[in-house]
């Protein structure tokens, strides 16, 4: 019965289009659509009960290992996250304790991974990208805040490098939400909870299985922090995320995580690692339509001394002046002059309205 009423769910989310489903106590089930969070009669007002069976015929989809690490992890911390396959799609799952029950939220992903070229993104930036996928060694950032497609970009890297190069690849991921079958590389996707305790164990692991590639699933402290730039320097490409906002501020938040005494040393080795960052923002146009909006820092000789030399501020300065690099504002201007954006859409997303109204204007 209960699974039976989870494909209902699951289906209605189909039926609407909608890219998240929320479900809790003492509510409708809600579903966000293009036009925003939609609550719907068809499933009545839920109770404890219902949230319960819910998440426990989620639950009893994954491994025995993995639904005992993460059982314990909700008991423990409130919330645990962890993703599965329905058919064709790929959903990531986030459950949280609510009003005695749980707080059930789902996000539908295609299980296929998707093209950069079909993302939205510039001529310029898929060059920058192409060259990522080129370097033997080095660490690159996907940055922004959750359910900005952060991990649709680097699967789309992996899928392109897949395709196109023999390597080793191996994923570190929470949860794993595209599915990579090998082809001209060998791609090993492991999952937190299921075949690794932590990142940074994780990979400690990877580094004694002859990697080519190593994505990490996010930067989430000093000592995987330590480990990603150990690997870049050892001759692996790197790619991970942070929760930061934008590509100087990622710059800003490694070398503040720095150990007190030891920032001259991370900017050094962050400037010898770094191949580049980009970051990321899906944001709502007045039409109800969603856009991909990004700026991106591609790393050289230039930026590398101001890294060192701790003179941020002079790669913010000159962003878009660098190759293949852009901000946020040279991506909205682009955004609005092609028509896919109107100018209170680029304006109400700039960090520098001023800066942008000029260039807009002229």
């Amino acid at each position: 019965m209960v699974e039976k009423f989870l494909s209902k769910i699951i289906n209605k989310a189909i039926e609407l289009q909608a890219s998240d489903i929320h479900i809790s106590v003492n509510n409708k089930i809600a579903f966000r659509t293009d036009t925003g969070l939609e609550q719907v009669d068809d499933f009545g007002v839920l109770g404890i009960k219902e949230t319960k069976s819910l998440s426990e015929s989620l639950f009893d989809k994954l491994l025995d290992s993995s639904r005992d690490y993460l059982k314990k992890e909700l008991y423990e911390k409130y919330h645990t996250g962890f993703g599965f396959k329905y058919e064709k799609l790929k959903f990531r799952v986030n459950i949280s304790t609510f009003l005695g029950g749980y707080y059930i939220v789902m996000r539908k992903n295609t299980a296929e991974p998707i093209p950069l070229e079909s993302l939205g993104f510039n001529s310029i930036t898929l060059s920058a990208l192409e060259t990522v996928q080129k370097k033997h060694s080095g660490l690159f950032l996907v940055v922004g805040q959750t359910g900005s497609g952060k991990s649709t970009t680097l699967a789309g890297v992996i899928k392109a490098i897949n395709e196109k190069q023999e390597k080793n690849i191996i994923t570190l991921e929470d949860p794993i939400e595209y599915e990579h079958l090998s082809k001209k590389s060998v791609v090993v996707q492991k999952e937190l909870g299921r075949d690794l305790i932590s990142f940074n164990e994780g990979l400690r692991s990877a580094l004694r299985e002859d990697p080519d590639i190593i994505l990490v699933g996010e930067i989430r402290d000093m000592e995987t922090l330590n480990l990603a730039l150990k690997a870049a320097e050892t001759g692996h490409l790197v790619l991970s995320t942070l929760h930061t906002d934008n590509s100087i501020s990622t710059l800003q938040r490694i070398i503040a995580m720095s150990p007190a005494g030891t920032e001259e040393f991370v900017r050094s080795r962050l400037a010898d690692s770094l191949i580049g960052v980009i970051a990321q923002k899906l944001i709502r146009t007045s039409d109800n339509k969603r856009t991909l909006i990004w700026d991106i820092l591609m790393q050289n000789t230039a930026t590398a001394n101001n890294i060192k030399d701790n003179s941020i501020n002079q790669i913010k300065a000159s962003l878009d002046t660098i190759p293949m690099s852009q901000s946020y504002n040279k991506t909205l201007e682009q955004l609005y002059r092609d028509n896919k954006i109107d100018m209170k859409d680029a304006l109400k997303y700039s960090s520098d309205k001023e800066s942008l109204a000029r260039a807009l204007n002229s």
